[in-house]
């Protein structure tokens, strides 16, 4: 059922053109959306990771490391026509202890958690480690253990909501949840589409409504 679920979701995401119709104001019923043509693209295992087997072993890593067997590396939403990095990127195996190390204890980004209420869960016993990069300098985590086992995070150093509750209560719900509404869900992770305007400023664009075809 979940490697159904996955090759819909990669299916989903490599149709030919996908758009976002942006805002720099959500709320300003005036403002006409600028729409950008985006691509996803994702890199496909030739063989599995043996790193891939430390996920199995646990309650809460076995649905990403079936994620994992059969997808590398996935950047989602990439603007086609800007110069700027996908808003959302799934880091491959070989990233994810490096960059999980930058949020222990004494790491370069540990500050983000230790000044914020998201030190009471990840600075328990429990195993967790951060596989997704969101644009803005926030990131997904999954846990491994504990009562949050298999459940998702949104991690940020300046939380606009609760983080302390999972943004989805399993990799595969997490999935379901980007597909049924890309912008809806890039909106709840704070994404914004930078945009290099005339005036030589760049502009932080509300992701308002993602298109397929047209």
């Amino acid at each position: 059922m979940l490697d159904e679920r996955i090759e819909i979701f990669v299916g989903y995401f490599v149709q030919k053109k996908q758009y976002l119709s942006l805002k720099f104001d959500k709320k300003d019923e005036l403002e006409v959306p600028i729409k950008v043509r985006i691509k996803s693209r994702f890199k496909r295992q030739k063989r599995v990771d043996p790193r891939l087997d430390a996920l199995d072993k646990y309650s809460g890593g076995q649905e990403i490391w079936h994620f994992y067997s059969k997808i590398k590396q996935a950047k989602l939403f990439s603007p086609r026509l800007f110069l700027h990095p996908p808003l959302i990127e799934f880091l491959s195996t070989s990233e994810m202890d490096k960059v999980t190390n930058y949020y222990k204890p004494n790491g370069k980004y540990a500050w983000k958690i230790d000044l914020n209420k998201s030190h009471k869960i990840y600075r328990s016993s429990d195993e967790w480690m951060v596989f997704a990069l969101v644009e803005g300098g926030a990131c997904l985590t999954i846990f491994l253990t504990g009562e949050n086992a298999g459940s998702i995070y949104y991690l940020t150093s300046q939380p606009e909501f609760n983080i302390l509750k999972p943004i989805a209560k399993s990799f595969g719900q997490l999935l379901t949840r980007i597909q049924k509404d890309p912008a809806k869900f890039l909106r709840l992770v704070r994404v914004t589409v930078t945009i290099d305007k005339k005036d030589g400023f760049s502009y932080g664009f509300v992701p308002i409504e993602y298109t397929i075809g047209g």
